[in-house]
């Protein structure tokens, strides 16, 4: 299922040329990738538009270099900018490799959609999120609950994110206990939220749902079961701060690992 909602495609020049130049100013960023080898992802920024030179063209700049040898070989480029509410893509041609970046033409066409409201987005390994209940004090001698090793105590209150939204997240646990203490307290209004290399971020949380899971797996040609517990939660009143914040997590998701 698509992220976006359709919204049609934009063909007037003057169109197109007012969404660059906003795009431009606010120095937008977000992801090229060479039309024959879409695997290939590039980070950029927007650079300057030269809209009176003939072809009018516009920089997309704050390439590294990495990223610009891997674009040397390429002429036509496929450009998508992630925004917090929206993505725009459009395709273009090069007019000149520099090691400013990237000269390209203005597009015939541009292709602007709306974030589907309710997506979910997948956290990977590199980027895992975690939530910290902070009320859950953990017996450490219940079995069901994580272990509690010496000055990594405070650490082990936390369960990873699987997924989120700008509504909630899915957190994800094998242990039993933290499931147990959610369900008996489904509001927690003193969780953190914790994204990489940022501080934990204070929201209010609230349970909607909780899925038990086995999955069977093999190691060395032994089989075993893996017990594991889903929890869907939505944020309580999150602040405008608080959704830029996830809308900066999100972006960073979405453009993975191009260079």
């Amino acid at each position: 299922m698509s992220r976006y909602a359709p919204s049609g495609e934009i063909a007037d020049p003057a169109v197109i040329r007012k969404i660059i130049t906003e795009l431009s100013d606010n120095r937008a960023d977000g992801i090229i990738r060479p039309v024959h080898e879409r695997k290939l992802g590039v980070r950029f920024a927007f650079g300057d538009t030269f809209f009176n030179s003939k072809p009018p063209s516009f920089l997309l700049g704050s390439i590294s270099d990495h990223g610009l040898a891997r674009l040397q070989p390429h002429t036509e480029l496929i450009v998508e900018i992630f925004g917090t509410d929206k993505r725009i893509a459009f395709t273009c041609s090069v007019l000149q490799h520099t090691p400013a970046g990237v000269y390209v033409t203005l597009p015939i066409t541009l292709s602007k959609a709306e974030r589907r409201i309710a997506q979910r987005f997948k956290t990977s390994d590199d980027r895992m999120p975690f939530v910290d209940p902070r009320a859950w004090v953990i017996d450490t001698n219940d079995i069901a609950a994580p272990p509690v090793f010496g000055l990594y105590q405070p650490l082990a209150s936390w369960a990873a994110v699987s997924d989120i939204s700008f509504g909630g997240v899915c957190v994800e646990t094998r242990f039993p206990s933290l499931l147990n203490w959610v369900e008996a307290n489904p509001t927690c209004t003193r969780a953190h939220l914790v994204f990489p290399m940022m501080k934990p971020i204070p929201i209010g949380l609230e349970l909607r749902w909780t899925k038990r899971i086995r999955e069977r797996t093999t190691h060395a040609e032994a089989g075993y079961s893996i017990q594991k517990y889903k929890m869907g939660m939505a944020f309580l009143n999150p602040p405008r701060e608080f959704i830029l914040e996830v809308g900066r997590y999100i972006k960073e998701l979405q453009m993975g690992n191009a260079v």
